[in-house]
């Protein structure tokens, strides 16, 4: 019969959110009686989640052959340093990759 999970890895910060979040039934009952503090504490927790992996893309994730970015040439984004009226926003990362 498996066991589970190995645990040994997890880390400190890990083991204590989780040890947290599964003990303490009476805590979690009265933050889940207020809505204010369900929705903070539904929020924070699933920030914290999201948050442990990296959200940004990688730098050659926009790569296209169009030297800018994709639906920037009206003039809601006039706005944004580097701006070409009419064009749009030019994309850094061609500039980069062509030097």
């Amino acid at each position: 019969m498996a066991t589970g999970r190995d645990t040994s890895r997890d880390g400190f910060g890990n083991k204590l959110q989780t040890f947290a979040l599964t003990h303490f039934q009476w805590f979690w009952a009265l933050i889940q009686s207020n809505d204010f503090f369900k929705r903070q504490a539904n929020k924070l927790l699933i920030n914290n989640v999201v948050y442990k992996v990296p959200t940004r893309p990688y730098a050659f994730s926009m790569m296209t052959l169009e030297p800018f970015i994709p639906g920037t040439e009206d003039e809601r984004f006039q706005s944004i340093e580097g701006y070409i009226p009419g064009k749009g926003i030019p994309k850094k990362t061609d500039i980069a990759v062509a030097t």
